[in-house]
């Protein structure tokens, strides 16, 4: 099947083509391990670039309050050609991080 769409299922013997960064492909090696797992249904994602004029820009992740004033989280962000996984609250934004955002969107 070529390119397949979000509604394929995979079945045990299936053999896949990926494409994507090492960071991307380890990701989905853990995937398939079982050792990470894609967030529920209910959860909504986005990629975001920190722009220069973000009140986030040069602050902490956990200085951000992005849980308790929106309802979402930092899950990733792809730095400098590098992708962070899970950034800790402590993680300095800046300007040009691409920021996968994920939650409720409230």
């Amino acid at each position: 099947m070529d390119y397949p769409g979000g509604q394929a299922i995979l079945d045990i013997g299936d053999r896949l083509l990926l494409v994507g960064e090492p960071s991307e492909l380890e990701s989905f090696d853990k995937l398939a391990k079982g050792e990470i797992a894609v967030p529920k249904e209910s959860t909504s994602c986005q990629w975001l670039i920190l722009g220069e004029s973000s009140p986030y820009t040069g602050k902490k992740i956990s200085q951000a309050n992005l849980r308790r004033q929106y309802g979402v989280e930092i899950q990733a962000i792809r730095r400098e050609g590098k992708f962070i996984r899970w950034p800790q609250g402590n993680t300095k934004l800046q300007v040009g991080d691409r920021l996968l955002i994920c939650g409720g969107f409230h």
